[in-house]
């Protein structure tokens, strides 16, 4: 796949080797390992903690589907049971059996911090198609930790990559810089840095969602970014149609190469369909993207639109109807949908203490 930078006076990012055993990267400490599991198709990886060190998330990868079940702090208390997050409450999509991929970012909220020094054991399982539990399968972890003397200001930077042609479409490069701008002034207001970069590609523009498709475009572009940046893939659609403003891979998502690692927008989609963007439809358009990675961050919808599911954070209002949370969370980033009359939408620029917190804990947050 050929990866071009656009000439914007930017350096290119290019890939890195995995950095050995507790070396420190970019600001993360960064190892790697390969467990099996057992028996009961458990693995347990152990992270140990440094003085100083605020947070960590945790990748792995098998040949069979992964989920999370425990957390245990460095004095074995259970800190988290996948039990408590899998009905009403989403606080992160690692306890879901989804797929062959696992991202978990500790802590999550600002309450599941400060994380005490010591060996974290974060407890995985491997499951197979039908939903048994399977052992001896080989699962490789990654783990990158960091330390963060301030969890209220932080810095994020992000790949945008256009898909194949559509860098050469001159109104939707600019159109998507000021989208761009838009996404830098909501985050600002809550101590968010955004660092940007710009590429064109090759890939398809009709996007696939990301790990479904059968493709590997997304772990292609991820991997000539480096191990601290999310990767933003700019297409005209996204299988298919122009259903979806955005996809996020995860819930939260992981800062290395893998099918899932990123987010892929339907410029289209964000046009409102005739490809003509309007000053609505790039405030709409940038408001689409600094959602989407607040979902790769961690972040879910406060309420999701059945009304019947809400995030795990106390500040976000448990609204059941339509009318009731269009008015309560309406002008809410992470709301799942705009809220529009025939004439314009509501801005979506709002984040909760909450949601700034969870925003700050993710480790990619710098």
């Amino acid at each position: 796949m050929k990866l071009d930078c656009r000439p914007l006076g930017l350096a290119l990012m290019l890939a890195c080797p995995a950095p050995p055993e507790g070396e420190t990267v970019n600001g993360l400490r960064t190892w790697e390992t390969t467990e099996t599991s057992n028996g009961q198709a458990v693995v347990q990886v152990e992270v140990p903690i440094q003085s100083g060190e605020t947070g960590f998330i945790l990748t792995a990868e098998s040949s069979k589907i992964l989920a999370l079940e425990y957390v245990y702090a460095p004095n074995g208390s259970t800190i988290l049971d996948w039990e408590q997050w899998d009905d009403k409450n989403s606080l992160t999509g690692a306890v879901w059996a989804e797929d062959t991929d696992m991202v978990f970012n500790w802590p999550v909220r600002s309450e599941d911090g400060p994380i005490d020094e010591g060996t974290w054991v974060v407890e995985l399982v491997t499951v197979n198609g039908n939903g048994n539990y399977v052992g001896g399968h080989d699962v490789d972890v990654t783990v990158q930790v960091k330390t963060d003397d301030d969890l209220t200001t932080g810095s994020v930077s992000a790949m945008v990559v256009f898909a194949d042609g559509v860098g050469d479409q001159t109104d939707v490069v600019a159109s998507t810089e000021l989208a761009v701008a838009r996404w830098v002034e909501i985050w600002a207001n809550y101590g968010l840095e955004l660092e940007v970069t710009y590429y064109d590609s090759e890939i398809d523009a009709d996007l696939s969602t990301p790990g479904e498709g059968g493709d590997r475009d997304m772990f292609e572009v991820s991997a000539a970014g480096e191990e601290h940046d999310v990767t933003v893939l700019i297409g005209e659609s996204i299988d298919g149609s122009i259903d979806y403003y955005g996809i996020a891979g995860s819930i939260p998502g992981t800062m290395l190469a893998t099918d899932r690692s990123g987010v892929v927008v339907s410029w289209l989609a964000n046009a409102g369909g005739d490809g003509s963007f309007s000053e609505d439809d790039i405030r709409l358009y940038g408001e689409t993207l600094a959602h989407e990675i607040g979902h790769y961050m961690g972040l879910y919808h406060p309420v999701e639109s059945d009304y019947s599911y809400w995030d795990a954070l106390d500040d976000t209002t448990e609204c059941g109807n339509e009318s009731r949370c269009d008015e309560q969370l309406g002008d809410n980033l992470m709301y799942p949908y705009p809220v529009c009359d025939w004439t314009s939408c509501v801005p979506q620029d709002q984040l909760s203490d909450g949601q700034t917190g969870v925003s700050h804990h993710y480790t990619g947050t710098l």
